[in-house]
């Protein structure tokens, strides 16, 4: 990775790329990431695109502020300009987490019409010559599974694959999944709190944990998660499962203000078919949500069982860092 970095702090910036303006650019890189993206835009990422344009007529410019990414900054990254239209956009969404400071890249677009002639190259380089010059010693970005030209390009740059995980979607209706029999549904004491933090950080590690709008100590049972609830304004229901008197794992349902509420689960490997199959018929009654549920997890896992359930993929990221 030395060798990829001295490589780009000596690169010549193509005459083409310029620094994002927030007051001018932001409706018009709205309108090319809508255009690049439009295939896979869902309803969140509807939202995120109308929120752009309405930004762009504020004088700050300040659009970071709807989920996933629940942070008010100033929009920081680069265009590629030709000819007074922008074709070429990428973003830089900075993040802080145990002390340390993160860089992530999001929105790489380049109009379809000028692919394939280095653009988005050329935009990556430039936004980590910026991070390195900020003395960002961490830069994050995703990609699509299916976007093989991206994650060729990233890996040439020497960005490294951390994990994949995948979102899944249940909309509104019956969970297909029938219970199994021996669990036990219980509720959730302050002495699970150690494994259920145990079990929750293997599925949702620290190194990614900083990317989610969430506080970890929100899920802990008693009146310390109940006051963290309060603090970071989080609504949540948790359960959890027990079997031959021992705790199998917790599921916890987060009310969100964004497409779908989120599905958070602990359990260790082994058990998480059977508290999923276990937990999910009965909070979806006890809930009665017509909203839809969404949960995200590593690639592969619990697949069959979400699956049956009723879930569907919308999609694995890979996530990758440099």
């Amino acid at each position: 990775m030395a060798t990829v970095i001295t490589h780009l702090t000596n690169s010549t910036r193509p005459k083409q790329i310029r620094p994002l303006d927030p007051r001018r650019d932001l409706s018009r890189v709205a309108d090319l990431i809508e255009l690049c993206f439009s295939d896979t835009l869902d309803p969140d990422g509807q939202r995120y695109i109308q929120r752009m344009r309405q930004s762009g007529k504020m004088v700050e410019g300040r659009w970071f502020d709807t989920p996933p990414f629940n942070v008010n900054t100033i929009a920081e990254g680069f265009v590629w300009q030709e000819n007074g239209e922008i074709i070429g956009n990428i973003s830089l969404v900075p993040f802080t987490t145990l002390s340390r400071k993160i860089t992530l890249i999001a929105n790489v677009a380049v109009h379809p019409d000028f692919r394939r002639r280095g653009i988005a190259r050329a935009l990556t380089v430039a936004a980590l010559e910026q991070s390195k010059s900020h003395h960002i010693r961490s830069i994050w970005l995703q990609v699509r599974d299916t976007n093989e030209l991206a994650l060729n390009l990233y890996k040439s740059l020497g960005f490294v694959e951390k994990a994949r995980r995948t979102t899944w979607t249940l909309l509104p209706g019956n969970i297909n999944v029938e219970s199994p029999s021996g669990a036990r549904i219980t509720q959730l004491q302050p002495r699970h709190w150690k494994n259920q933090r145990k079990w929750f950080k293997q599925n949702y590690p620290d190194e990614l944990l900083w990317y989610w709008p969430i506080n970890l100590n929100a899920f802990r049972p008693g009146l310390l998660g109940s006051f963290f609830q309060v603090i970071y304004e989080t609504q949540m229901r948790q359960w959890c499962v027990e079997q031959t008197g021992q705790l199998r794992g917790v599921l916890s349902w987060k009310t969100t203000r964004t497409y779908a509420d989120q599905l958070w689960l602990a359990a260790p490997p082994e058990s998480e078919d059977l508290v999923l199959r276990t937990l999910l018929p009965h909070i979806h009654w006890r809930e009665r949500s017509k909203r839809p549920l969404s949960i995200d997890f590593p690639e592969k896992r619990a697949e069959n069982t979400l699956l049956t359930a009723g879930f569907r993929p919308d999609h694995t990221l890979i996530w990758m860092e440099i």
